[in-house]
């Protein structure tokens, strides 16, 4: 038998969004500063260490 998901029927109400109104810098380019082992860029962009699940 198939099964089919009704989930997307279900209204719901959009949730209401704002504006940032400070968005921040961004940047461009990298440099080294970027590359150090506690920089934010290169925690945020590394190569996760355990291989994901499904």
């Amino acid at each position: 038998m198939t099964k089919v998901n009704l989930d997307a029927l279900i209204q719901r109400e959009d949730f209401e969004v704002e504006e940032n109104l400070n968005p921040g810098k961004k940047k461009e380019t990298i440099s080294i500063e970027d590359l150090k082992k506690d920089s934010f860029f290169l925690l945020k962009y590394q190569k996760t260490r355990f291989p994901k699940r499904n």
